[in-house]
């Protein structure tokens, strides 16, 4: 929901017809951003190894973004930068909701249980579509560390999403036989 709610945020700030100066200065709007960024630090950390710098206190974040933001040579930039990390962020909710990616899957599955000789390419073509979302929030969880105040503030060091590899040959072995069991009880 904090994602949610950060990329709406920027998003609606960009297509504005606001001075790059105006934005970020009322509270409420840095204190959404604050929280989306701790929201995003929590997942990254959370859900990938990166490491969580300690949260600081909400007021002190606000004034630091404001401070930043007045300083930047582009506010514009780094505002759009911010955009743009918070949207590859989210890249996992939107494949939820994508068919395409939704039957790449089914496809894999199907031909696995089909044919047992291509249950390897199967297998690999549900790592594939599965783990490609997922590796691009992994790219945005890195590129919050290079940006030098999300990384100052919020979020460090490296991860990845090699941990979920065993998960999903597990689902995808698992899914494989349940679409065998549904074949076998059709016949």
């Amino acid at each position: 929901m904090r994602k949610a709610i950060f990329v709406m945020t920027l998003t609606a700030i960009l297509s504005a017809p606001v001075a790059a100066s105006d934005f970020g200065h009322t509270a409420k709007d840095r204190a959404q951003i604050n929280d989306a960024f701790n929201g995003m630090a929590d997942m990254c950390a959370h859900d990938f190894g990166f490491t969580r710098i300690p949260p600081k206190p909400d007021s002190l974040l606000v004034d630091k973004m404001q401070a930043y933001l007045l300083l930047a040579t582009s506010a514009d930039y780094e505002i759009g930068r911010w955009a743009e990390i918070a949207s590859e962020a989210h890249a996992m909710e939107r494949a939820k909701k994508d068919d395409a990616l939704a039957e790449r899957l089914a496809d894999a599955l199907i031909a696995a249980e089909k044919d047992p000789d291509s249950y390897d390419r199967a297998e690999a073509l549900w790592m594939q579509t599965f783990k490609a979302p997922v590796e691009t929030v992994v790219r945005a969880c890195g590129s919050a560390t290079a940006d030098s105040f999300i990384g100052a503030n919020y979020l460090t060091g490296t991860g990845s999403a090699d941990r979920y590899d065993v998960e999903l040959r597990k689902m995808f072995a698992d899914s494989v036989k349940d679409v065998a069991e549904k074949e076998s009880a059709k016949k």
